[in-house]
């Protein structure tokens, strides 16, 4: 059945509900708001590979945990947490939710500690989103516990291990010369282990950073699932005002999505920093590009390079690579061609030929043949099933328009 896409009133989270659900009630998957499925914000979904919901779950999601979630799923029938969840009329519109201690500030929420307009949004590029603030405002205890308790990166709320904001710029001397200890990983240890600790009571367990002044040794947590690589993930620097009275903070995020839930918990739902941040993830909704986590774009830039006039479509993973190495091979699809990457060798298939997918099995191995009219080579992906007519749905669309612009 064809979706549409819906933003949800409340925290304005973009989501896929069925086209007929339109005028019913829903729930969104995000804040838990209930509100009427009426207002369509784009065309009917087009079937991408790699969609926000599918492809980093398939990134951040361990196989064992997506078995007993099947299982789960089975026996209880939860509705999918990512999408608006259509109500029956008789419904209430409201359900009491379990108390969770991983679950983020409301949108409405804010430190009340922490003065509006202390935080600007600088700017958004391809790296993220990069806040400024005033170093004092590292010694609020409240401001250092506003990462939401999810991966910086991806967003799930599993096997999350703690990290600490390392502000490298005021690292020691002895520090910077010490090259282990500058490239020591700043993770802590696993959030499981610590009780389930939030708030200040999680600040009190940590440690301060070791070779660094105040205020910025102080510990300021992020999270970080095991699938995710904290490299990237957090960029900072420190800048002196022209008078040399204060010093500025300069924090980058690298997953706008996540940076926005960061916004909503510092800033308020209100505020015009989370407001520049909502229309930017959800202008950048559409394009499959900016979707993938920035790690695995670097990594498919290593053996990818797309042309001027052609537009990036879908990234199907190979599964022979782990997780944490998506992006590293696979299959790279845009308006005009498909690119397979393994053993440091690309493969490329031109939409103008006639493209032929077949399901294929190796022992316990789920593959896809990719093979075409005009080449003598063949490519086996190792990919489930479940991509197989989402692929061939992708290719004859996009083979139809490559076909017209070739005879033109």
């Amino acid at each position: 059945m064809p979706t549409v896409d819906v933003t949800c009133p409340s925290c304005g989270t973009v989501l896929k509900v069925p086209e007929d659900s339109i005028g019913k009630k829903g729930r969104c998957g995000v804040c838990k708001s209930v509100f009427k499925i009426a207002d369509v914000v784009g065309e009917p979904a087009t079937p991408e590979i790699l969609s926000e919901e599918s492809v980093l779950g398939w990134l951040a999601i361990p196989d064992e945990e997506i078995e007993r979630a099947d299982r789960e799923q089975k026996r209880r029938r939860p509705r999918p947490p990512d999408a608006a969840d259509p109500l029956n009329e008789q419904t209430p519109a409201t359900r009491p939710d379990k108390p969770s201690q991983e679950r983020p500030l409301k949108p409405a929420e804010k430190p009340a500690s922490v003065p509006e307009g202390s935080i600007q949004l600088d700017h958004v590029d391809t790296m993220g989103a990069f806040f400024l603030f005033d170093s004092a405002l590292l010694y609020d205890d409240d401001f250092r516990t506003c990462f939401p308790q999810r991966c910086i990166l991806c967003g799930t709320p599993r096997s999350l291990s703690v990290y600490l904001v390392v502000w490298s710029s005021k690292l020691s001397d002895r520090a910077k010369t010490d090259r282990n200890l500058h490239e020591r990983s700043p993770a802590v240890r696993k959030l499981d282990e610590l009780g389930g600790l939030v708030g200040k009571d999680l600040l009190k367990v940590l440690s301060r950073v070791e070779h660094m002044p105040e205020p910025y040794c102080l510990p300021f947590p992020y999270y970080l699932c095991q699938s995710c690589s904290p490299l990237g993930a957090v960029v900072t620097d420190v800048h002196a005002t022209a008078d040399g009275q204060k010093e500025i903070c300069e924090l980058g995020i690298s997953s706008v999505p996540q940076a926005e839930q960061f916004a909503r918990c510092v800033c308020g739902a209100d505020s015009e920093v989370h407001r520049r941040l909502r229309e930017v993830r959800q202008k950048a909704h559409g394009d499959a590009w900016l979707i993938l986590p920035l790690g695995v774009r670097n990594r498919i830039k290593q053996w990818f390079e797309q042309k001027d006039d052609e537009k990036f479509v879908a990234y199907i993973p190979d599964a022979d690579f782990a997780k944490a190495e998506a992006g590293s091979g696979g299959l790279v699809m845009t308006d005009q061609r498909l690119v397979y990457h393994k053993a440091m060798a690309n493969v490329e298939f031109p939409l103008t030929d006639e493209i032929h997918l077949e399901p294929k099995q190796k022992g316990s191995r789920q593959l896809i043949e990719i093979s075409s009219s005009n080449s003598p080579k063949s490519v086996r992906l190792a990919a489930q099933p479940t991509y197989l007519d989402q692929l061939r749905s992708l290719i004859s669309r996009y083979s139809r328009r490559a076909g017209k612009a070739a005879s033109n």
